[in-house]
């Protein structure tokens, strides 16, 4: 039977019963079922006059157990509140809560003239519902702000807030509440947490103050630390011969989510890698067992992974695995010459070490040096007999007269492949010796005697500390027009040539050395700095200069004889015609330079003795005093 055929049959059987009852009013109504379907029946209708408080009320059952007798209906006197209702006063009702938060909106109804007021269509609310849909539960999170999830529904669309509880410290509180609009169906809380173990909720609530937590307190960690390795060890020191098993020890721990997995990875000497799922063995200790199947420098990585997906690695020392027969090598890095910055020509020690990286002694191995690569026409040295250990360094030393420029100083032990050796490609190797290039020449200039030559002297000078003057040195062949000198690097009439430096290297073979006059007085050709002098009463100026050695109280420039010059008025010093270059070095009485305290230091190239090669062995010192 419908709503409206059971109010029907209720009014008949209520005017049946009024006639028999006097000074009774009665307000009769029904309460439709929650839209869950939860029957209205035995909930509790609840009346009372606004203008009296709700402390003066009057209840009913719903349904065949209340005053009614019928499913859903209710019938309340309002002549029994402590205040009679009269006609014309307004009443309100709700369904109030049993317990399970079933209630309804309030209605008002009018009391009538006649003996029963009809009350409006009352409608059961259900309750809202929430659930929890992130951090999920027993998630382990790696980060520090976590965006809280809940979703939400309600069937009568009435929600108004959802609040965010959480457990942080052992109790519970209310975290944030934020208002629901219309349509929302869920709510996204963000919150910045320490490293830790956490727990939350949420608690919805719709516009009739009902409020319901989510089913479960959901629980979750976050890990903000990367787990702690201690070691990675291995179960032998070292191996001679290959096809030998190996296993790798890695010790791992950590305190908050726990470890999730542990990967050890093989690298080989060639860099070969293998990646093996390590076995828990006991105390925190993983390990995984690898095939040694190469000669050299083994290592080993252990990767741990926590359950928040925090990594750490860590490598282990180097494992070598070592040749059973003799395994002989040279190392480039350790071939060394005896002096630092040695002359051109200087009687010096080549020194290297030779390693035997095999498990067997070798015998009468010849070691031989040579200057260039001896598999491409290559000049020996010499060379020298050793004995040698098993797994035994030696170094060995041989004399070499030094030559100027960059020079490749290749050492091949075992020359002519006598010693079996499982590798014979590390037998050779080469370092780059470069030997100065550059003379730095220094001297006083005193009453008497001026500069070398034993019948060079002057008869008379005034105020010898007052001496100021150039000091010049070129080739013994260059005949050189004083009177024409320009600074290098400038055309005659003053103009930038700035390929003169790389002409210069070219004529002296100096192209490719690191101390090339390029190199030491240019970038990219430009020069580095510039001086005016003054040079036989002109000044010439843009001359470019370096200091001689490590100070600035001596600077070393460079002139050419424009007087050689075949190119006219706009000549430049070139390749071609080849003219005079003379270096130059400004008088500075009394100064202290490198080798000590002096009056002239001037740098030179060793090769300008054979810038014309009529005579390679001189150069030709002049001077000039203003």
């Amino acid at each position: 039977m419908n709503t409206k055929c059971n109010i029907i049959v209720f009014l008949v059987f209520f005017l049946f019963i009024i006639q028999n009852i006097s000074a009774a009013h009665y307000i009769l109504g029904n309460v439709e079922n929650a839209l869950d379907s939860t029957s209205a029946e035995n909930h509790t209708i609840f009346l009372w006059n606004p203008e009296n408080g709700e402390e003066d009320n009057i209840t009913d059952i719903i349904g065949v157990f209340g005053n009614s007798g019928q499913d859903n209906n209710y019938s309340l006197d309002c002549e029994l509140l402590n205040t009679p209702c009269i006609e014309g006063e307004v009443l309100t009702l709700k369904v109030i809560n049993n317990g399970d938060n079933y209630i309804s909106d309030e209605v008002n109804v009018t009391v009538s003239s006649i003996e029963y007021s009809l009350v409006q269509k009352i409608q059961l609310n259900s309750p809202p519902n929430v659930s929890l849909i992130f951090p999920i539960k027993n998630s382990k999170l790696n980060y520090e702000e976590i965006e809280f999830n809940c979703t939400f529904e309600d069937l009568d669309n009435n929600l108004k807030e959802i609040s965010l509880y959480g457990n942080w410290s052992g109790t519970w509180n209310l975290n944030e509440t934020k208002e629901i609009s219309s349509g929302e169906k869920f709510k996204t809380f963000t919150k910045k947490l320490l490293q830790g173990f956490y727990s939350y909720a949420c608690k919805i609530t719709d516009t009739l103050m009902i409020s319901m937590f989510s089913e479960t307190n959901d629980s979750f960690s976050v890990d903000l630390t990367k787990p702690s390795i201690e070691y990675v060890l291995f179960n032998i020191s070292s191996s001679c011969g290959i096809y030998e098993n190996v296993r790798i020890n890695c010790s791992a721990n950590d305190e908050i989510v726990g470890i999730d997995k542990v990967i050890i990875q093989s690298i080989s000497p060639s860099n070969d890698i293998i990646n093996r799922s390590a076995q828990f063995l006991v105390g925190g200790v993983y390990y995984s067992d690898f095939f040694l199947n190469e000669l050299g420098s083994w290592r080993f990585n252990c990767i741990v992974n926590d359950s928040a997906g925090n990594i750490n690695n860590i490598y282990s020392d180097y494992l070598p695995v070592y040749s059973s027969s003799p395994e002989l090598l040279i190392n480039g890095t350790t071939i060394n010459i005896s002096k630092t910055q040695p002359i051109e020509y200087e009687n010096v020690n080549l020194s290297a070490i030779i390693e035997n990286k095999g498990c067997s002694s070798a015998e009468n191995v010849k070691v031989h040096f040579f200057d260039g690569d001896p598999d491409v026409s290559g000049q020996e040295i010499g060379n020298i007999t050793i004995n040698i250990s098993y797994l035994e360094n030696i170094s060995v030393k041989i004399p070499w007269i030094s030559k100027i420029g960059k020079n490749q100083i290749f050492v091949f032990v075992d020359y002519g492949n006598i010693i079996n050796e499982e590798n014979e490609m590390d037998n050779k190797d080469y370092k780059n010796i470069s030997v100065n290039a550059w003379q730095e020449i220094y001297g006083n200039i005193s009453l008497d005697k001026i500069i070398g030559g034993e019948n060079i002297s002057i008869k008379k000078w005034y105020n010898e500390s007052q001496i100021q003057g150039n000091i010049f040195i070129t080739d013994s062949e260059c005949e050189i027009n004083w009177m024409a000198l320009e600074a290098i690097g400038r055309t005659k009439s003053g103009e930038e040539s700035l390929n003169d430096f790389y002409e210069i290297d070219r004529i002296l073979r100096m192209e490719d050395f690191e101390d090339s006059v390029s190199n030491l007085f240019t970038y990219s050709q430009i020069p580095k700095e510039t001086h005016n002098m003054t040079i036989y009463q002109r000044e010439i100026d843009n001359i470019p200069i370096i200091n001689s050695t490590e100070n600035s109280n001596f600077i070393t420039g460079i002139l050419w004889d424009s007087s050689d010059d075949q190119e006219g008025e706009g000549g430049e010093f070139d390749e071609l015609d080849k003219e005079d270059v003379i270096f130059v070095a400004e008088v500075n009485k009394i100064s202290e330079g490198f080798y000590g305290v002096y009056d002239y230091e001037i740098k030179i190239p060793s090769r300008l003795r054979e810038y014309i090669l009529t005579d390679d062995q001189e150069v030709y010192l002049y001077y000039n005093l203003n």
